[in-house]
């Protein structure tokens, strides 16, 4: 086991998403057109995301661009002519108010507005990454952790913060790019205005080559966000993807 977690430890890059390609269910990821970027870094020892405490200089939450950092945008779940209207309207910063460590954190923020211009329509509103790993050759078990504060605002729906994640394994069409095991998962929470911890295990089945990792704040409100990591784990119980 330690073989392996030095492994991953030492072979990663980190990728991300544009705005357009958040929705789950069956997008697929062309890694190959991407050079490595610097080696991770992150609030906990062997985290696999790239700046996951947000502290690096001169961080962006941009829509595009190489490996190696946090990528933003915002789903419409519906249809309404003022989408592009609602997607100005949503904001992703990096923020020094009050972070939970360090100097800096990230900021998710979704103004009221959005619920005159979507009528009954849900927004998220989100930052994400992606990870390779070298292809494992058997299950292996995750552990995901960040911190979390914020308020929610009335809105259509459920407003709450949900984190998105899958191992992502190589399209059997296509073995250039990589696709979700299944289907993407998803653990929601509630915000409050203090800090708080959330932390969940998963389960990644033999073939992983990358994770895929996105909170999103859904409806409207504010969300900070900080010291996010994924980590290998020796847990027993976690919650199991399904190849």
């Amino acid at each position: 086991m330690k073989k392996f977690f030095v492994l991953f430890c030492g072979a990663l890059l980190g990728s991300g998403l544009g705005a357009d390609v958040f929705s789950p269910g069956g997008t697929t990821f062309d890694f190959q057109q991407f050079a490595p970027k610097a080696t991770p870094s992150g609030p906990r020892k062997g985290n696999l995301l790239v700046n996951g405490d947000f502290e690096k200089p001169g961080t962006v939450i941009s829509k595009s661009g190489g490996r190696g950092s946090w990528r933003g945008g915002v789903n419409v779940h519906g249809k309404t002519p003022n989408a592009e209207k609602v997607r100005e309207l949503c904001t992703r910063r990096i923020s020094a108010d009050n972070p939970a460590e360090g100097k800096f954190c990230v900021r998710l923020e979704t103004p009221m507005q959005v619920n005159d211009l979507a009528p009954k329509i849900m927004i998220s509103n989100r930052i994400v990454q992606e990870v390779l790993v070298p292809e494992t050759k058997e299950e292996t078990v995750w552990e995901l952790r960040f911190k979390m504060r914020g308020k929610h605002l009335p809105s259509h729906g459920t407003p709450s913060l949900v984190i998105l994640y899958a191992p992502l394994r190589s399209d059997p069409k296509r073995p250039a790019r990589l696709i979700p095991f299944k289907e993407y998962r998803i653990q929601r929470y509630t915000l409050t205005p203090e800090w708080t911890d959330g932390a969940f295990t998963f389960r990644a089945p033999a073939g992983t080559k990358g994770f895929y990792v996105c909170p999103a704040l859904y409806g409207a409100g504010t969300a900070f966000l900080d010291d996010i990591s994924l980590t290998p784990s020796h847990a027993q119980t976690a919650v199991e993807v399904r190849a």
